[in-house]
Parts: C-alpha cells; sequence; structure tokens
C-alpha cells in the first residue's frame, strides 16, 4: 500500500486501544444500589429457589460457552475476545448480583431479627427485674406490718383470755346449785307472784312484788360483797385475772365496753390507761354484776343454764325486773355523784329503763335496801382494790 513504516504501526493500534479500554472497562467494578426497605420486601423470595438458581445456571452458561466455542472456530480472533470478556463479565456480575441478594436473604435478615429479638428479650428481663423488686418490697412492708399487728394481738387475745376466765369463774360462783346466789335467783324467778306487779302501784301484788324484789338484793348482794379469795382467778394476788383487769396499759376487746362506760375511762388506742379507784371499781362491778350476772345469766338464762327448758312468760318477765333492779344498784355503786351511770343503749330493749323502775326504786320499804346495798357494794370494791394493789407493792388510788 506505499505506506510509511510508522502509519504501518498505527494501523494495528486500534484494536489493540480498544480492546485495552474495553478490557478494562469491562473489569472495573459496577456500584452497588442500594435497595429500599419497600422494595426489599416486595422482592424477597425462599432462599431455596436462589440457591437452585445458582446451582443451575452456571452449568447452563458452560454448555452454552462450549456451544460459543464450537461456533466461533471459524470466526475472527478480536470478535471471539470481545465476547468471551463481555460473557465472563455479565456473569460475574450475575453471580455478585445473586450472591448479595442471597446475602441479603440468608445474612441481614436474620441479625435484624436477632436483634429485635434481643432487644426485646432486655425489655422482658427489665419488666422482671422491676417486678421481683416490686413484690420484694411488698413483702417486707406485709412482714413488718404483720410482726407489729402480731405483737398488738397477741397481748389482746391474752387480755380476752382473761376477762373469759372472770366470766367462767363467776358463772360457776353463780350457777352453784348448793350456793346462796342461785337459791335467791332461781326463788325469785320461780315464785308465783309476779314481780311485773311492782311496776304498778295500782296492782294487787304490788306490796307482795315489793318485798320479794328487796329478799331478792339483800340476798344476791350480801352474797356477792362476801367473796373475796386469795388465790385464783378471781384472787387478790397478782398474778390473779381480776388483778389484771385493773392494771393500766391492758388492750380491751373493742366492744366490750358500753359508750356510758367510756365516757368515764380513758383509753390510748385500745388499751386502758389511768385507773383510778372510781375506774377500777366500775371495772370490777361491770364484771361482777354488769356482764357476768345481768347480761348473761338474766337476760339469756337458757344458753347459760341458769334454766332449764322453756320459760313461761311469768319467769320472762320477772327475769327481766329483777335484772333491771340489780342494774340500777350496780349503776348506783359506781357513780358517787347524784346522778348514776347511764343505760347503756346496748340494753334499752332489753332492761326497764330508769322511769318505769319508779315504782320500786321510790317505794319506801325497798329504798334503804337499795341504798345499803350501793354502799356495801362500793366498799367491798374498795377493798378488793386496796388488796391487789398491796399485793403489787403499790399505794392507795386516789
Amino acid at each position: 500500500m506505499n505506506l510509511p513504516a510508522h502509519t504501518e504501526h498505527l494501523i494495528e493500534l486500534p484494536s489493540d486501544i480498544f480492546l485495552t479500554a474495553r478490557r478494562d472497562q469491562l473489569y472495573t467494578p459496577i456500584p452497588r444500589r442500594k435497595i429500599k426497605k419497600s422494595k426489599q420486601r416486595k422482592s424477597r423470595r425462599p432462599q431455596s429457589s436462589a440457591s437452585e438458581d445458582t446451582e443451575t445456571e452456571p452449568s447452563l452458561n458452560e454448555e452454552e460457552d462450549e456451544d460459543d466455542d464450537d461456533d466461533d472456530d471459524n470466526d475472527d480472533d478480536n470478535d471471539n475476545v470481545d465476547d468471551g470478556l463481555f460473557g465472563d463479565n455479565r456473569r460475574r456480575h450475575r453471580s455478585r448480583s445473586r450472591q448479595d441478594e442471597q446475602g441479603f436473604f440468608t445474612e441481614r435478615n436474620p441479625r435484624e431479627r436477632s436483634n429485635k429479638k434481643s432487644k426485646h428479650r432486655k425489655r422482658l428481663f427489665r419488666k422482671a427485674i422491676i417486678a421481683a423488686l416490686f413484690i420484694k418490697v411488698l413483702k417486707q412492708r406485709a412482714s413488718r406490718s404483720r410482726s407489729k399487728s402480731s405483737r398488738q394481738s397477741l397481748s389482746a387475745t391474752i387480755h380476752k383470755i382473761r376477762l373469759q376466765e372472770i366470766m367462767v369463774a363467776l358463772h360457776r360462783v353463780y350457777l352453784e346449785p348448793e350456793g346462796p346466789i342461785y337459791n335467791a335467783l332461781i326463788q325469785a324467778i320461780v315464785n308465783p307472784v309476779e314481780l311485773k306487779s311492782a311496776l304498778n302501784p295500782s296492782s294487787k301484788s304490788y306490796n307482795q312484788a315489793i318485798f320479794v324484789i328487796a329478799d331478792a338484793l339483800n340476798n344476791i348482794i350480801a352474797r356477792i360483797v362476801d367473796f373475796m379469795p386469795r388465790d385464783g382467778v378471781l384472787g387478790t394476788s397478782k398474778t390473779s385475772a381480776i388483778a389484771a383487769l385493773i392494771q393500766p396499759g391492758n388492750p380491751f376487746p373493742e366492744n366490750y365496753f358500753w359508750q356510758c362506760e367510756r365516757e368515764l375511762l380513758e383509753f390510748n388506742k385500745t388499751r386502758l390507761v389511768n385507773i383510778t379507784k372510781q375506774r377500777a371499781t366500775l371495772l370490777i362491778i361491770g364484771c361482777f354484776i354488769f356482764r357476768s350476772l345481768v347480761t348473761t345469766l338474766l337476760t339469756k338464762p337458757i344458753k347459760y343454764r341458769l334454766l332449764l327448758g322453756q320459760l313461761t312468760p311469768n319467769q320472762a318477765a320477772s327475769l327481766k325486773v329483777l335484772a333491771s333492779v340489780l342494774f340500777y344498784v350496780g349503776r348506783r355503786a359506781v357513780k358517787s355523784s347524784p346522778q348514776i351511770l347511764a343505760l347503756p343503749h346496748e340494753w334499752s330493749l332489753s332492761l326497764h329503763n330508769d322511769a318505769a323502775l319508779k315504782p320500786i326504786t321510790q317505794n319506801s320499804e325497798i329504798k334503804p335496801v337499795i341504798a345499803k346495798c350501793e354502799q356495801s357494794l362500793r366498799a367491798w370494791c374498795e377493798q378488793y382494790i386496796r388488796r391487789i394493789d398491796a399485793s403489787f407493792g403499790k399505794d392507795l388510788r386516789a
């Protein structure tokens, strides 16, 4: 072609430059595109299908390569090289994309799930610790309150047992079959004269009923004031239950005292404090007459076995009159002032009030008997208190 040598050299340059440039272009790394989460969710497919594609497609590509090699033996060398390089680059790109997709489905997603699970477990563990601490604090507070209440309830239970022992011992004394108190009670109750006639001065048997009531008062109160043992539950020693009854600081049951009694006593919560001679007298008469005699034996005779069988109307009426008069005498002995202790409203339906008892209490024959019983009860209580205080080595109460 009559060209210089340097021109012949330039003829081969375009193919070399193209090949090198094409090869460098094919081997340049392709930047990966970031796929949004929404697209990732849409493009997800099972891991098994992705793995099957990776296993089958290389075999197909190998078969295509073999066919291409057989068909392209007669083609030019430059086309061969170009097609081979382009095919290699395409296969690498596909394999990398498959690996990226496979890595996305198998590696990244489980990590995110494991992170979420670990966070969820941490939250549950934290909540469990807080709940355990809260329960522990509640148990500690409950144990403290139980220990404090157990100490208080123990002393209250002991004193309640003492009160029950006093009542049982007095019932044993009052219900002794051959005892003078039991005989006086039975004679007044079963007497053919109705004691309710004493409430009506115009009644024919009024005077007879007054005589029966006066005789019962003399016998019952006289036998009570003669009772002052040294030992036992009702003794004057410092180990007796009646001695603990008149000591300050003992917790009484909530419903033990009536409202009229509470007005004369002084309390620190449930504990009785500052027990003077008058208050000690109230406690002793409250046990011997109010609770062990009037509100138990005389108002509930069948329950406490004063009488057996059924009560007749005459006996029920006589019991109510006798109980009201004995309660009246005890209320007068408690208070030295002219105004006597009020009738408890808790027993207003079971006992006669002071207005209804006036035909009895204002009678000229029974009035001195009531005064004598009042004085003897007050003196007996003072002697009882003096002996108990002497056993403790205390001075006389004011």
